[in-house]
């Protein structure tokens, strides 16, 4: 990393993007796929639109796994909405079972956006109670099925994002006054 070297993060950052250009070149993947691999970053704007919709359902105005109001974070691999205090609990999991993003100060992504989209409080709660999720009372992301859950929000999402009629957009609505 660029601490370590007295290499500039810009440089860093330029010599990584070189390098998956050369690998697009040399493996023959088109950049279309590239993009979705390389998923685009939300204008901030369009990022609280997108999650001020997502917050006006009623299962995602309460932390998944507390139940607290007005949850602000969210693990974007399992799609569901936790409390301040759930967040910090979930990246002790590692990113592998929970990645946390706060929904209103961190860059997301199309994907990322599309597996909120696709999961949220409701549909995980659904799934992880058909599958009993839970170990000593609490939610278990360790768990196959949860595996398995985490990784159909991704495909769902990759095959959304590859479907050039369904964008990230479209599901936003702006009211004019």
């Amino acid at each position: 990393c660029c601490f370590c070297h007295d290499t500039a993060p810009t440089e860093i950052y330029t010599q990584a993007f070189v390098g998956s250009v050369r690998c697009v070149q040399e493996t023959g993947i088109n950049a279309e796929y590239m993009g979705v691999i390389m998923a685009e970053i939300v204008e901030e704007q369009e990022r609280d639109l997108f999650f001020q919709k997502l917050f006006q359902q009623p299962e995602n105005k309460v932390c998944f796994d507390c139940n607290a109001s007005n949850p602000k974070w969210a693990s974007v691999n399992n799609a569901i909405f936790i409390c301040f205090q759930c967040a910090g609990r979930h990246r002790t999991l590692g990113v592998h079972l929970s990645f946390v993003r706060s929904c209103a100060l961190d860059k997301w992504n199309t994907k990322q956006l599309k597996q909120m989209e696709f999961g949220g409080n409701k549909v995980a709660k659904v799934y992880f109670d058909k599958n009993d999720l839970f170990t000593a009372g609490q939610h278990n992301y360790a768990l196959p099925p949860a595996v398995k859950y985490r990784t159909e929000l991704a495909k769902k999402a990759e095959a959304a994002l590859q479907d050039k009629t369904i964008t990230i957009k479209p599901t936003i609505k702006v009211e004019k006054t």
